[in-house]
């Protein structure tokens, strides 16, 4: 396992300007999300080659050997699986208020998004991948990442706008917006 300073850095950043209570909800629903994501690789017989952390999020490297899209579509949805699992279990018990519950539901919610990086986007590639050449796949995975991050993006700076503090949304909105164009010029 790899744990970089920035990641460190990033967690006791957001630890000391939490003022809402989040932090720790919210790296506690992270972890169980990544947790699904490596109990589904395990099951499958592919024990992690290394774990990255960064500030930009958890990067599991799999051992050489190839997997099929069908089994990359399971694995890319068990962490927002897990979360809405968990969601679920929240409501189940009268915890539905809480702010683990919250957490649960932003972070599984957001990885659903159909956007490259994200994992509801390595579910879209795989199951477009399934239907379509790669090359093909690629290219609608690209314009539907786009066409999600637009509206978010209109929306990060309404809130902005509107907030004159809130710009997390606009921020992810133009990470995610750089990671497609970044992953564009490397094709």
């Amino acid at each position: 396992m790899q744990v970089g300073f920035l990641f460190v850095a990033a967690v006791a950043f957001f630890l000391l300007v939490d003022t809402g209570g989040m932090a720790l909800p919210g790296m506690l629903a992270t972890i169980l999300h990544e947790c699904g994501h490596m109990a589904v690789l395990c099951a499958g017989g592919h024990v992690p080659k290394r774990i990255c952390l960064s500030p930009f999020g958890v990067d599991i490297v799999k051992q050489g050997g190839e997997t099929s899209y069908p089994r990359e579509l399971i694995l890319s949805l068990a962490g927002p699986c897990v979360n809405l699992l968990l969601l679920a279990g929240c409501f189940l018990t009268g915890n539905g208020g809480t702010k683990f519950a919250a957490a649960n539901l932003l972070i599984g919610a957001v990885n659903l998004l159909p956007v490259g990086p994200l994992d509801g986007g390595q579910a879209l590639y795989a199951l477009l991948c399934m239907r379509y050449p790669e090359e093909k796949a690629e290219r609608i995975s690209s314009v539907l990442s786009f066409l999600t991050l637009l509206p978010l993006a209109v929306a990060g700076f309404w809130l902005l706008l509107r907030s004159r503090y809130n710009f997390s949304l606009l921020l992810i909105s133009c990470y995610l917006m750089l990671l497609l164009l970044l992953k564009r010029t490397r094709i």
